[in-house]
């Protein structure tokens, strides 16, 4: 005689619904992880050397994201800026090609946008850059001198950066500091980048050692940290309230 099935007892079905809600969440959780939350790897359609164009040929950032200074989005590069130079180039190499192929379709290439701040953030590119005087990489990082596209932003952007940028006090480094880099483990081409930032700004602490660390500076230890700390001129301090950022 064949056995009936036992209806699951209350308990299992919760237990089942608990297991099942688990589940959904960790689908979700990696299919639509933010990417402001610096989760996703980013890849670009092509890998664009923003050395090259930056440094070599002595492009600013505007020259392509043309409404940094203009609009609270930088925006990406439009196909037109490219084609300018590229679409009557005769090259070999396989990525001016790519370039070269978009600019004959008149289409974009589907550019990645590698920061994307939370939902919740309100962020204008023209009050930072052209109000703040805030450099490209104080949020960037040294995006400037890569080769490759980063598949990652070089700098997060979270709260405690944002809030660090405007709750301390500006610097500026001072030109007789910034001509002693041997005192801060610079030698040779570190040296004369470090003298190269005399009196730029920097918006927070953070910002100004992450610039250092990025010159190839060794490690600095407390006294020599204090010394170029207190080698820098404060600006006064920048305060706003929480409306000014949130939604």
């Amino acid at each position: 005689m064949a056995q009936k099935n036992t209806p699951p007892q209350p308990k299992t079905k919760a237990w089942l619904a608990g297991l099942a809600g688990l589940a959904g969440a960790v689908v979700l959780i990696l299919v639509f992880w933010p990417s402001w939350a610096g989760g996703n790897s980013k890849t670009q359609p092509v890998l664009f050397n923003h050395q090259f164009h930056t440094q070599d040929m002595g492009l600013e950032c505007s020259f392509c994201h043309q409404h940094v200074e203009s609009a609270p989005y930088a925006g990406k590069p439009e196909i037109d800026i490219c084609a300018g130079c590229h679409l009557d180039m005769v090259t070999k190499k396989p990525e001016a090609q790519k370039i070269i192929a978009f600019a004959r379709a008149g289409k974009t290439p589907p550019w990645v946008r590698l920061t994307r701040l939370a939902p919740h953030v309100r962020f204008s590119h023209v009050r930072h850059v052209v109000a703040g005087k805030v450099e490209c990489a104080a949020c960037h990082g040294e995006i400037a001198h890569t080769t490759t596209p980063p598949t990652a932003p070089l700098i997060t952007l979270d709260m405690n950066f944002c809030i660090g940028c405007h709750q301390s006090s500006a610097f500026a480094l001072a030109p007789e500091a910034a001509s002693k880099g041997a005192d801060y483990g610079l030698d040779g081409d570190g040296a004369e980048k470090l003298a190269a930032l005399a009196g730029k700004r920097f918006w927070s602490e953070q910002a100004f050692f992450q610039t250092l660390d990025s010159l190839g500076a060794a490690p600095l230890g407390g006294d020599a940290k204090q010394r170029l700390k207190a080698a820098t001129h404060p600006l006064p301090k920048v305060t706003m309230d929480c409306l000014a950022c949130h939604r």
